[in-house]
């Protein structure tokens, strides 16, 4: 069993949204869509835009296939209908459905349940089944959560 020593606190870089820490990388052409992009499949669930842009430009490094959904619902289903999701990171409080509502739904779902989720939070208090990144983080830390939970999963 994968084991990630969460929840874990660290502190933003710094950095302006959207540019992760760390050493500048070679420029490369956007893609159009996520069928172009390599890498695994992501699905992004936040109500916030600023906090999807920034974890996607962090996870850049790991995957140019980053699909978004604005609340639990949206993503429970893009889940359903999108094939090759391979993480889900999702921020806990959201309209609709939150995050812990949405990661229930995922272990229920016989065909879902083998997805990770990564739940960020800004919140003191947490849930503590499974992994959660608490707000505010840095690029770092979150591409250390997902390459662990990736590895773990076929």
């Amino acid at each position: 069993m994968l084991h990630i020593p969460f929840p874990v606190q660290v502190t933003f870089t710094g950095l302006p949204i959207g540019q992760p820490e760390g050493p500048a990388t070679e420029a490369s052409p956007e893609v159009s869509s996520v069928a172009e992009a390599t890498g695994p499949l992501v699905l992004v669930v936040d109500d916030e835009e600023e906090v999807c842009l920034y974890l996607r430009m962090c996870l850049k490094p790991l995957t140019r296939r980053v699909l978004e959904a604005a609340d639990g619902r949206e993503a429970l289903s893009l889940l359903q209908t999108t094939p090759g999701i391979r993480l889900v990171i999702s921020d806990v409080v959201m309209p609709h459905m939150d995050g812990i509502a949405l990661k229930a739904a995922i272990r229920v779902d016989p065909v879902l349940r083998a997805i990770p989720v990564l739940l960020i939070s800004g919140e003191v208090t947490h849930p503590r089944d499974g992994p959660v990144l608490r707000k505010p983080f840095n690029a770092r830390a979150l591409r250390d959560a997902v390459k662990a939970l990736l590895a773990d999963t076929p």
